[in-house]
Formats: structure tokens, sequence, C-alpha cells
């Protein structure tokens, strides 16, 4: 059974796609949103908050949070435990 995680706002991600967590705030990461938007694998869950984090999928896709790394990554490890 997938186990969900949490990124904010009601939205939710299986635990065992998501590759890496990263701050929104790093200039190569934001590279990397623009590319992914033009690309059409971008999903964007702030609902309009501030991005402070972006998810790596396995699928390619990347994932657009509210929620602050830390938390983010303590979610992540407390769901693959």
């Amino acid at each position: 059974m997938a186990r969900l995680v949490q990124v904010g706002l009601g939205n939710y991600v299986a635990a065992e796609r998501v590759l890496g967590c990263q701050p929104y705030a790093d200039v190569a990461v934001q590279r990397l949103v623009r590319a992914a938007r033009r690309h059409g694998l971008l999903l964007d869950l702030t609902a309009g908050r501030r991005t402070r984090s972006v998810l790596f999928l396995d699928s390619g896709h990347l994932v657009l949070s509210a929620i602050a790394v830390d938390t983010l990554d303590q979610r992540l490890r407390a769901a693959r435990q």
C-alpha cells in the first residue's frame, strides 16, 4: 500500500515516488522549475502561497510545495519507516 505524505494544503504525494527535496531559493532549482514548466512536468501544489520547497519525483515531475524543506523531510522519513 502506498504511504502518502502531506505536502501542504490538503495535497498528498506517494512517499516512495519522492527522490529528494530542495529549497526553492536555490538558483539551480529555480532553473529546473522553469524547464519543468515549459515541458509540462510541473505540479504546483502551493495554492497561490509562497513556494518554499521543490520535490523531485521518480517520474521526472517536480512538485512545488508551500511547506519548508525540513518539515517535508521529517514527514518523508516518518512515512518510509
